[in-house]
């Protein structure tokens, strides 16, 4: 994140998935999966425990930290926008001279996309999102359609129309 080489940031924000529904289900989810071995070990200690603690490995540990990890970031600079969804994507670029359209709006997540997170729509084109329903809507000159999600759409946009202009 930041500055690359002398560019100027002109807008940045980072975003995470800390929605209270995820975190619970999360929560659940580890208790379930550090339950598992501990009832195994106590109630059926000679079974071989090694399904086991693979599924604890996987979804008592690392789903957890991954969560806790994964990350979307926006940074927009006079000619280009960088999206990053780490630790998932390598920061994706999006050259301003290749967008025709840019706009603020509302989308539906669930019904356009199919959710959150990196999302591919044969109507709506491709999404990034982590959370909320507002982004910024971009129609490239070749017609792709990429929406990214953004908590900030109008300042993002805003940035997005200052760098086109060359202001």
């Amino acid at each position: 994140m930041g500055e690359q080489g002398n560019d100027e940031v002109l807008f940045e924000e980072e975003q995470r998935f800390r929605q209270l529904w995820l975190i619970l289900l999360v929560g659940i989810e580890v208790v379930i999966f550090w339950g598992i071995p501990v009832l195994q070990i106590v109630f059926i200690p000679k079974e071989p425990l090694v399904l086991a603690f693979i599924f604890w490995l996987l979804f008592g540990v690392i789903l957890p930290v991954f969560m806790l990890v994964l990350k979307m970031t926006i940074e927009v600079y006079k000619d280009r926008i960088i999206i990053s969804f780490f630790p998932i994507m390598r920061p994706k670029t999006i050259y301003l001279k290749d967008i025709e359209h840019d706009e603020a709006r509302h989308y539906k997540p669930i019904a356009e996309y199919g959710g959150w997170g990196i999302r591919i729509s044969l109507k709506y084109g491709k999404a990034y999102n982590v959370s909320g329903d507002m982004g910024v809507q971009l129609v490239m000159k070749d017609g792709k359609k990429i929406l990214i999600g953004s908590q900030r759409a109008e300042e993002f946009a805003q940035a997005i129309a200052i760098a086109m202009s060359g202001k």
